[in-house]
């Protein structure tokens, strides 16, 4: 039987630390200097000051690491980046922006091609993940915010509102299961009137 269709859950509003244990931050949402300057880089490119944040994490990577061992998991994770890297930045349509271990936080200007990015993503991570001890591969988690980042009199990216839609982004993201992506309503109203009708969005309601 063919996979089901894929499955965009809508979140709606923030999501607080104290909505659930998972859902707090990590510290992969901590940026550089020269990370927040490669934000930058891309928003002045794009000539916008609205951006999508995209988080994303391998399911169960302590569990699969055990299973492989370090060393070819390291290898499956190497490959896994490889494959995000590729599918966000074909054509110039989003950037990485950091490897965060099991996943990475990139950055679209669009968010209806953040929305198809992502959903290629999670179809490929399988096949790209695929080993001897695991055959049907590993499975993301995704995750998605949006807003303005940027206030040109203050030169651009301002650290503490990106920051903002990072941890936002992370917060989605803790919340999905593997082959899932989590977008807040903001991504959601500018992106669902550029999407293929046949998408199933599902509304999760408000989270504080």
């Amino acid at each position: 039987n063919p996979d089901p269709a894929p499955v965009l859950q809508h979140l709606l509003d923030q999501c607080h630390s104290s909505a659930s244990r998972s859902c707090e931050p990590s510290s992969s949402t901590h940026l550089t200097r020269e990370e927040l300057d490669r934000v930058e880089a891309f928003r002045r490119a794009r000539e916008t000051a609205v951006l999508v944040v995209v988080f994303t994490d391998m399911e169960c990577s302590t569990a699969i690491q055990e299973r492989l061992g370090e060393l070819e998991f390291s290898v499956l994770r190497k490959g896994l980046v490889r494959v995000s890297r590729e599918i966000v930045e074909r054509d110039g349509g989003g950037t990485c922006v950091k490897n965060t271990g099991d996943g990475i936080l990139a950055v679209f200007a669009e968010p209806a091609t953040a929305i198809r990015r992502a959903l290629e993503l999670l179809e490929a991570t399988p096949t790209a993940t695929a080993h001897p001890s695991l055959p049907e591969g590993a499975r993301l988690r995704i995750g998605m915010d949006m807003g303005a980042v940027a206030v040109e009199e203050s030169g651009g990216i301002v650290d503490d509102v990106f920051g903002y839609r990072v941890n936002r982004a992370s917060r989605v993201m803790a919340l999905m299961a593997g082959g899932h992506l989590g977008v807040t309503s903001d991504v959601h109203d500018n992106a669902a009137g550029f999407l293929p009708s046949d998408i199933l969005w599902l509304d999760h309601g408000k989270y504080a």
